[in-house]
């Protein structure tokens, strides 16, 4: 029993550090998006960065609706307490297995507006801009994939864990 709140304990601050990240990404993205939008006069990049906000205020969301913490276990038997904790790491597992496609949905629209804009205002191939312009598309694309990838791995802790806890039960 002393394991299942030291592993919820453990979950809380996790989610509580993720919350922090994602909550000052999400600043630092918006602070970035306003000084863009005051900088520059076109509209395509103005749509590009308020799908990017509006997505980036969507993820937050969908993180938060999901919730990621555990609750305490109760102080019950043994049996009451093992049975919570394999319906929590199935819980966490399958939350974390479908992330992916929130990412997806809050980041690709707005990565692609932005890609077509810096494509469009950077010029000839091959020129000073051009290069700029892949380089902050690349990022886009990293960002997105480092994304994809921490869900899935998160998912796969929680899979490998659940498996570990069901071999022991036998």
């Amino acid at each position: 029993m002393s394991y299942l709140r030291l592993r919820a304990l453990e979950h809380k601050q996790y989610g509580r550090n993720r919350s922090m990240l994602e909550h000052g990404a999400a600043a630092v993205g918006l602070a970035v998006a306003a000084w863009l939008v005051v900088t520059n006069d076109s509209m395509l990049l103005r749509a590009a960065l308020a799908v990017l906000a509006a997505g980036g205020l969507y993820w937050l969301y969908e993180w938060r609706r999901r919730r990621l913490a555990w609750s305490e276990p109760s102080p019950a038997a043994a049996e009451d307490a093992l049975s919570f904790y394999g319906r929590e790491l199935v819980r966490l597992r399958d939350v974390h297995a479908g992330l992916w496609k929130t990412h997806l949905l809050a980041s690709v629209p707005g990565g692609l507006l932005l890609a077509v804009w810096l494509l469009r205002e950077a010029g000839a191939p091959f020129s000073e801009h051009w290069w700029q312009a892949a380089l902050v598309c690349a990022a886009v694309v990293v960002w997105i994939g480092s994304m994809i990838w921490h869900e899935a791995e998160k998912a796969n802790e929680y899979r490998r864990e659940l498996e570990a806890l069901e071999r022991g039960a036998e």
